[in-house]
């Protein structure tokens, strides 16, 4: 519930997040912190949102994380109406 959100002393949990040029991600709180790769270059082949691609050679795949299809993740145009 939101109405006691200042009360909660609960931790965030902020996992497998690759956070780049972004000082404040850890900024509320006391956060757990799991598999996130902070403050190191993440090495981008393509940042043009929403299309974001990790060259081959990036630190976040040698922690786990897999370059998903970005282009095929939002908003979907059809040509039919409903």
């Amino acid at each position: 519930m939101l109405f006691d959100i200042l009360q909660d002393t609960r931790p965030n949990v902020l996992a497998r997040n690759i956070v780049y040029k972004c000082a404040r991600f850890t900024d509320r709180g006391k956060p757990q912190l799991i598999d996130n790769l902070v403050g190191v270059d993440p090495m981008f082949e393509t940042f043009q949102l929403p299309v974001v691609k990790l060259r081959k050679d990036s630190p976040a795949f040698k922690m786990g994380f897999k370059q998903i299809p970005a282009e095929k993740i939002g908003l979907i145009l059809s040509e039919k109406k409903r």
